[in-house]
Formats: C-alpha cells, sequence, structure tokens
C-alpha cells in the first residue's frame, strides 16, 4: 500500500511524501499522481521517502520515468529523507547518479 500523506508548495516546489510500499501493485498509483502535477504545471518534485518502508524494481522504474517525464517537462526530480531498505536500495541501484538525492526536504529544495 501506497499513501500520499502530504502535498505540499515550497516555492517552485511540489514536495509529495509518501509512505508505505512502492511495488509493482502502488508504481501506477505514484506515476498518475506525478502526471497530476505535471498536468497542474508542477515541474519541480521533491519525493521525501521518510515514510517509505519498501521500494521494489518496479517502484525503481516508477521513479525512472518520473524523472524522465519532468525532464521533459523542463523541470526535475529530487528524492530525499531515505531510510533503511530503501536507502540501500537507491544506493546500490545507482540512481543518487540519475537524481539528486537529499538528506532533507530543505537541502532538496535549495540544492
Amino acid at each position: 500500500m501506497l499513501e500520499f500523506v502530504g502535498e505540499n508548495k515550497q516555492g517552485s516546489h511540489v514536495v509529495l511524501m509518501v509512505r508505505g510500499r512502492l511495488d509493482n501493485k502502488t508504481a501506477p498509483e505514484f506515476a498518475k499522481k506525478v502526471e497530476q502535477l505535471v498536468g497542474a504545471g508542477d515541474k519541480r518534485i521533491v519525493v521525501d521517502m521518510s515514510g517509505l518502508e519498501y521500494i521494489s524494481s518496479a517502484g525503481l522504474r516508477a521513479l525512472l520515468n518520473a524523472g524522465m517525464h519532468l525532464r521533459a517537462a523542463d523541470g526535475g526530480l529530487a528524492i530525499c529523507c531515505l531510510m533503511g531498505m530503501v536507502r540501500d536500495v537507491i544506493d546500490v541501484a545507482g540512481f543518487g547518479q540519475m537524481f539528486p538525492v537529499y538528506g532533507t526536504v530543505e537541502e532538496a529544495i535549495s540544492g
């Protein structure tokens, strides 16, 4: 289960706080949410993953697709607040070289 527990605008960024699991079942929800934000004109998205417990290869694909979608719209995707297993998976997958990864939301916005 994936929950969107917060979405707030901070300057030119939208901070999207997620909780739960980003996997095969929930990746389409994540993709739809990013599409809605881009459709509303938001092009700089920070995903706060402090509440994310699990991410699968489908979740990684959803992040990659979101990042490509935002780049095509002259925007960008940043991720922050990685914890435990999610941090390990992001590191091993090399996503820190594809997206900016920050320790806090504040760093992601000012980054």
